[in-house]
């Protein structure tokens, strides 16, 4: 099982981050909780086919979500 808290943890503000990073974790934020999950869920299996396993849908699924959150990040 995915800790999905952990994983969202990682996007919270840093000292250390730089101005890139920055932008990066305030994109990510800005995702909706479903779209955030399946990104990490897709980042996590390494394809879409994966993702699809997990979240019990079609690569063509996966595939048409990961679309859409490379246009808002």
């Amino acid at each position: 099982m995915i800790d999905f808290k952990a994983i969202e943890n990682e996007y919270l503000m840093d000292r250390d981050d730089d101005d890139r990073m920055h932008d990066i974790k305030r994109k990510v934020r800005n995702l909706t909780e479903a779209e955030r999950r399946i990104l990490f869920i897709y980042a996590d299996e390494g394809s879409y086919c994966g993702a699809s396993r997990v979240l019990k849908c079609s690569p063509t699924t996966i595939r048409k979500y990961i679309q859409r959150i490379r246009k808002k990040i």
